[in-house]
């Protein structure tokens, strides 16, 4: 063994052999190391002695006892020689420091495992123990159970793999339970809760738009390559598609009562995607697509039209027709915009002709059908009868032109009979040759008896029609408008005027009846149900010849609801009677003859396709307008209607959307990590699919 040197000093010599070195890393030490006269060779890591005594010759026969390394015992041999023996001092091993240290470490462990074992088999107190701190506010009800399979389990096994796995044990499939997302047996096996071919399609495009030559990644990407890897989503092309992202992945639990659940660290949304970037004020992409929302669907309406022509010199502020939705997040319409700016020039829309529900004989003339002979009190002329549009559209089989024919002539008979004979001089209620008729006169009422069953067979369908809907009875409708089953007539049931059919029913058909008393005028508010307050009309006369409706304004639930069945109606010429029922009334705004049947009636001004097309980009209004004087702030008025319906007619102000230099300019005047906030989650959503959470989710906005 060489001996160690440093600039011509001898060092300290270490080995067993030269040195009585106590090696404080051995599991044992010489007993005698106290009397400061430790073994040389000291104890074995076992604990046994590796030194004795030995006799061994001297030159001139004598004896004596020493150590294989020269060292001489203290007593000589005994013995005779040739058989001496040398007496043995113990080299008397003894624990070290080191080894008692670990006992000791050993010992408070098992203690430890001990102790928690005893306390997890108790629901009570393991409760106490494996709670890490307490929930947000959002789940303060909860109990552990609601969360981890381990609780319901109740076996310590359990929860021991639990906390040493993934989540801390967190079942996904609770946390969607709870929130109403079971959307499908794979539908979490995707990012976003996304079709496999939408996500597909999406990082096809994220790639494609990834700029080159990016710098190298920062701390930030590289923590998160190593998260990424560690959950095992990372495959040949980036993200594994088809893995399962656990919730507890963004969203944790037990940080306090005020703690956002919604809000995950930024560096896990960068462990999927392939295109990072250090902030959004450091690498972030341009906007490829930022503000070119879709034209509102409304075949009418154009703000290039209204705001530019038909107000003329008069500059309307936005915030006088839109406001923030509920949520802050989109432009509405206010409620009453259409009584404030709309009836300024469409005030015609509302008093239009009435529109005719019913038209029927009266109970004098249905009984004169009956029996040609008699003479119908106090009836003196039979309504002009003509099917209306409604009623060829809800009786559809019926036979309406021959019935309109024989209503005609039936009324020109009637006429010629009182004209003929007006006073009853005999007094029997019949017309007779008594009243001044002639033979001739009554045989022309036998030419006439098939006509007025064909009128009275189709005079009480019209009856039976009207029987069906006071009672409320809408369904009968849903076969003779081929209506799909999921198609939900609840909104026409509440809208019929079942009131006012009902008066008209009773002061209509009563044989007796006086023409007076078929003077009818009914306040919708009275009739429609749900407290409706609008200023529509139900009347009927004799010169009407049935019912019609007639003053109705913006919003009548009766004519949303019927035209609101046209595009569900199974036949296309049904389709195109409807919409041309309204045409001049609600369609002349609501309905797009451009559209397929499907899609031609809108109530509202909404995106076309749906928002849902961009729901991964998050942007909510009302935090903006605050800071802006008008929304002109940020979008322009174009100076023609776009060439495609695919565009708005305002378009984003050029600072805002320039190419070829940083287009986020405009968002960086505020949005910085140190004033508004520039996090992933600022402007961007996760759930993207079909299903968002929904039983305790919160506004992002307020």
């Amino acid at each position: 063994m060489s001996r160690p040197h440093h600039g011509g000093r001898r060092l300290q010599l270490t080995g067993y052999k030269a040195s009585a070195y106590e090696r404080p890393n051995d599991r044992w030490s010489c007993g005698r190391q106290a009397e400061g006269r430790p073994c040389s060779f000291g104890p074995s890591s076992s604990g046994s002695c590796g030194a004795s005594c030995s006799p061994w010759v001297r030159r001139d026969g004598g004896a004596e006892c020493g150590m294989p390394a020269g060292e001489r015992c203290g007593e000589g041999p005994a013995g005779e020689p040739g058989s001496w023996r040398c007496s043995q001092v113990s080299c008397q091993p003894a624990p070290s420091t080191r080894r008692l240290r670990g006992l000791a470490n050993a010992v408070a462990v098992l203690v430890t495992l001990g102790a928690l074992a005893l306390g997890l088999s108790h629901p009570a107190s393991r409760d106490v123990i494996s709670n890490p701190g307490p929930l947000s506010n959002h789940h303060a009800a909860l109990a552990c159970a609601d969360c981890h399979t381990a609780a319901v389990k109740s076996e310590t096994a359990s929860w021991t793999a639990a906390a040493v796995g993934n989540h801390g044990g967190v079942d996904s499939a609770k946390c969607r339970e709870c929130h109403q997302l079971s959307a499908g047996e794979h539908a979490w096996h995707y990012a976003h809760t996304l079709p496999a071919a939408t996500l597909a399609a999406l990082q096809s495009d994220a790639r494609g738009r990834a700029r080159p030559g990016r710098r190298p990644p920062g701390l930030l990407q590289r923590g998160a390559d190593l998260l990424q890897r560690a959950y095992g989503v990372e495959g040949e092309g980036g993200y594994e598609v088809e893995h399962e992202v656990e919730c507890a992945l963004c969203h944790s639990e037990h940080h306090g009562r005020s703690a956002p659940v919604r809000e995950a660290p930024e560096h896990r949304c960068q462990v999927c995607h392939t295109a990072r970037f250090e902030s959004f004020e450091e690498g972030h992409p341009e906007f490829y697509s930022f503000g070119q929302r879709q034209l509102a669907s409304n075949p009418v309406f154009t703000h290039v039209q209204h705001y530019g022509g038909y107000f003329g010199e008069e500059s309307l502020a936005c915030a006088v027709c839109h406001r923030p939705d509920e949520a802050g997040r989109h432009m509405v319409l206010q409620p009453s915009v259409f009584e404030q700016v709309c009836l300024r020039c469409h005030q015609h829309r509302v008093n239009l002709e009435p529109l005719a529900l019913v038209q029927t004989l009266p109970g004098p003339a249905r009984a004169w059908l009956a029996d040609l002979e008699s003479r119908p009190a106090g009836l003196s002329e039979l309504p002009e009868v003509e099917p209306t549009q409604l009623t060829r559209l809800l009786l559809p089989d019926a036979e309406h032109e021959k019935a309109e024919r024989a209503l005609k002539i039936l009324r020109k008979r009637f006429r010629s009979l009182i004209r003929k004979a007006p006073d009853d001089k005999d007094g029997d209620g019949r017309f007779s040759p008594d009243d001044g008729l002639k033979s001739r006169d009554l045989k022309k009422l036998a030419k006439v008896k098939d006509d007025a069953e064909l009128a009275s067979a189709y005079l009480k369908r019209t009856e039976q029609l009207l029987e069906t809907l006071i009672a409320g009875d809408v369904e009968p409708l849903r076969e003779v408008l081929a209506l799909p089953a999921k198609a939900s007539l609840e909104e026409l049931r509440r809208a019929l005027p079942s009131a006012a059919l009902k008066q008209f029913r009773a002061a209509w058909f009563d044989p007796k009846g006086r023409s007076s008393d078929r003077e009818l005028s009914i306040d919708a508010s009275t009739s429609l149900s749900d407290g409706w307050k609008g200023g529509g009309r139900f009347v009927a006369s004799d010169e009407q010849g049935g019912l019609s409706y007639r003053g109705y304004t913006h919003e009548d639930p009766l004519l949303k609801a019927l035209l609101g069945l046209a595009p569900q109606a199974g036949r296309p010429e049904q389709q195109e009677a409807m919409f041309a029922l309204f045409a001049e009334r609600c369609g002349k705004c609501h309905v797009d003859p451009s559209r397929p049947a499907a899609s031609r009636v809108q109530w509202q001004a909404v995106l076309d396709p749906p928002e849902t097309a961009r729901r991964l980009t998050f942007f909510a209004h009302e935090p903006h307008v605050e800071f802006e004087s008008d929304c002109q702030g940020c979008h322009v008025l174009r100076p023609e209607p776009p060439a495609k319906r695919s565009l708005s007619d305002f378009e984003i102000a050029p600072r805002w959307r320039s190419r070829g230099m940083r287009n986020q300019a405009g968002c960086l005047e505020c949005h910085t990590q140190e004033r508004y906030g520039s996090g992933c989650q600022t402007c961007h959503d996760y759930h993207a699919g079909e299903q968002t959470p929904g039983y305790g989710s919160t506004s992002r906005v307020k």
